[in-house]
């Protein structure tokens, strides 16, 4: 594999195409590629450029029911110890090698890191597991979850020292409870168990891009989309979350903002699922989650051409 994408003359040359708009995908503007609606999902809050298709507003595209049984976007399963699958463009098209991390709450950002992975002619190195978030902290959870947690946890560090093409990983966890000493708070714990992990990863690993976890709806919602739906109504309206209860603190952006270092940074979502009052189970027309804390692969998709363009505007600093 060429291992060229991490040097400082290619992130400038990229990240002055994306601010061209030479990599830019149409969602972006608002249009739509064939099929697709113009504002669909997450162009419906392109904080610059506000797009609204009234076809939309009454219209969720998948169903509840639809969304639950679709799988996430294609990866190839490669045989390993710590789930790992393949994903973005050919190993023998691919300019550099990224890594996708974390418990499922990074799992369900796949079909938006797999726009930047085209975009970027990047493949994509997908290694996640369901409920263990990136940590080197001692997960406060039953047996025998925990043993195959923390022995997750080891096989991805190791991992990671087999493969020196890495340089770049993305990763967003659910905050799980981790073990606390004397007088030491949750969130306190949760950000050292996940700082050293970080600082566990080898130095090939130049860039760490934290995306924010999502805002949570209630074990309801659903349930009110699809009665919405009957009614023809705007389920996204109707069964808005306010954002005082849906957003909660990340560890993984408190630990980025505490490390004040430039080899992690933060990409946050938020404006996409949420305005100044409430957060939206439907967005553009687009089903945003498939359960209560997870999201649909088509909006996660939508999600892509933004956070495209903001590690367009991160790459300049990255040298």
């Amino acid at each position: 594999m060429r291992r060229t994408a991490s040097r400082g003359g290619r992130w400038q040359a990229l990240a002055v195409a994306v601010a061209a708009g030479l990599l830019a995908c149409p969602l972006v503007s608002g249009t739509a590629d064939a099929g697709t609606p113009a504002c669909f999902g997450a162009a419906a809050r392109d904080p610059l450029r506000p797009c609204h298709n009234a076809r939309l507003d009454n219209v969720v595209i998948p169903t509840p029911s639809e969304a639950e049984i679709t799988p996430n976007s294609p990866c190839e399963l490669v045989p390993d110890t710590i789930n790992l699958c393949v994903f973005g463009v050919p190993a023998s098209e691919a300019v550099g090698t990224i890594a996708l991390v974390g418990d499922s709450h990074a799992w369900h950002w796949r079909a938006a890191v797999d726009v930047v992975a085209h975009a970027f002619k990047w493949q994509g190195l997908d290694s996640t597991r369901s409920s263990c978030p990136f940590t080197q902290g001692v997960l406060v959870m039953p047996e025998p979850k925990l043993a195959g947690c923390l022995a997750w946890n080891r096989a991805v560090l190791h991992w990671f020292r087999t493969r020196p093409e890495v340089s770049t990983v993305f990763t967003s966890d659910h905050p799980g409870p981790v073990k606390t000493r004397r007088g030491q708070s949750r969130l306190d714990a949760q950000v050292e168990g996940i700082t050293r992990a970080w600082a566990a990863l080898p130095a090939n690993v130049r860039h760490i891009v934290v995306i924010r976890d999502i805002p949570y709806m209630h074990p309801d919602t659903l349930a009110c989309v699809e009665a919405a739906l009957q009614r023809h109504e705007n389920a996204g309206l109707v069964c808005a979350v306010p954002r005082g209860v849906a957003l909660h603190t990340d560890p993984d952006v408190v630990a980025a903002e505490r490390l004040h270092s430039r080899r992690v940074e933060v990409i946050d979502p938020t404006q996409f699922f949420c305005d100044a009052h409430l957060c939206y189970p439907v967005v553009g027309g687009a089903l945003v989650y498939r359960d209560e804390d997870h999201l649909t692969r088509s909006f996660a998709a939508t999600v892509g051409p933004y956070l495209l363009h903001a590690l367009g505007k991160l790459m300049p600093s990255w040298g």
